[in-house]
């Protein structure tokens, strides 16, 4: 969601972490914390905000804040848990390019989580942000969604994740963030076919509309997509102290599914363009197809306005003017015209 020309404005000169929600969300903000380990688990809901020491000890905790348009709580949920100011600014300032960034008690990432929209089937692009500490992780969402619903899954099955620490349990969020690409993907790539066949059987204005739809929904998940690729691959090659030997494999195999991703909206891009070249192909060569048409029955018409114009002018004596066959003539001279101009057009194949 871009920030809008007010917003900007507003912007302008605030110190860090003071600047205010810059996105269109509204609602009920709450707070989703689970708190687990290998043999026990812990899941409640709270609507205020809760201070690392109300958190059961000895547990790996995930704190999900949703509904960050409420500013103020969310510099409260910053205060309790110390987070660098710079990271509410970033939280707040819905429209930032993915990146990794480490402060002193905290590493964050911020990343963009795509789904499809159930009222209008379109992609929906969402901030998400992470903050990674000692034994927790919290994540700030715009609205509830069913992303994680996975994650949590996992949990309760007492999987890997159970006895694994904080930076697997990044992983497995974030993985889970790209796995959702690939079936935002494959719904593109449905509608791209059903505009495809649309644009060969009908060039109306509706698929035109359409098209250019796609291609800026298309350049949205590029720019989501595109600065994720240099974010995985500082965890892949362990420039930051974020990851350890246990979990850089993990990040690994989510570099290879980020470039996966990237290859599928190059290879999407380039098809839609196509389709744009298809569109303007198929719009010249109706084009073309009506004005042959004109142009064929122009010709057939000239010699018969010849000779109709001809024998319209008012001069007394004029060949075959009082011949009782004179009309029946000139009329066959006609057809006969027609007739061959029709042959020669026929064996030409241009109609």
């Amino acid at each position: 969601m871009p920030i809008t020309n007010s917003k900007i404005k507003e912007k302008i000169g605030q110190s860090p972490g003071s600047g205010g929600y810059t996105g269109s969300k509204s609602g009920k903000s709450f707070l989703r914390i689970t708190s687990f380990n290998a043999e026990e688990l812990k899941e409640w809901t709270s609507e205020e905000i809760i201070r690392p020491e109300q958190l059961p000890e000895g547990m790996l905790h995930w704190v999900d804040f949703v509904g960050v348009h409420d500013a103020e709580k969310v510099r409260a949920m910053a205060e309790c848990f110390e987070l660098h100011p710079l990271m509410v600014e970033d939280i707040l300032h819905v429209d930032q390019r993915p990146k990794l960034d480490t402060h002193e008690a905290h590493h964050y990432l911020v990343l963009k989580m795509a789904r499809i929209a159930e009222a209008s089937a379109e992609i929906h692009l969402e901030q998400v942000s992470f903050a990674l500490g000692k034994n927790i992780v919290l994540s700030f969402q715009e609205e509830a969604a069913d992303t994680f619903d996975p994650v949590r899954e996992r949990i309760h099955k007492k999987a890997r994740i159970r006895q694994k620490g904080p930076e697997y349990l990044l992983y497995a969020l974030v993985d889970t963030i790209v796995d959702h690409y690939f079936y935002v993907l494959e719904h593109f790539g449905d509608a791209m076919e059903e505009l495809e066949e649309q644009l060969m059987e009908d060039s109306s204005r509706d698929a035109l509309l359409k098209l250019y739809h796609l291609k800026r929904e298309m350049v949205g998940m590029r720019r989501a997509v595109w600065p994720l690729r240099e974010v995985i691959g500082q965890l892949d090659r362990g420039e930051s102290n974020l990851t350890n030997k246990s979990t850089k494999v993990y990040f690994r195999d989510l570099y290879d599914h980020i470039i996966q991703v990237i290859d599928t909206v190059e290879t999407y891009r380039d098809l839609l363009s196509g389709m744009a070249d298809l569109y303007q192909s198929t719009v010249s060569n109706r084009m073309n197809s009506i004005m042959k048409v004109l142009t064929i029955i122009s010709t057939v018409f000239i010699p018969i306005t010849f000779l109709t114009g001809v024998y319209g002018m008012n001069f007394e004596w004029m060949p075959l003017l009082h011949n009782d066959q004179g009309f029946w003539f000139i009329a066959t001279i006609i057809l006969a015209s027609v007739s061959t101009m029709l042959v020669y057009f026929r064996k030409q194949k241009w109609i």
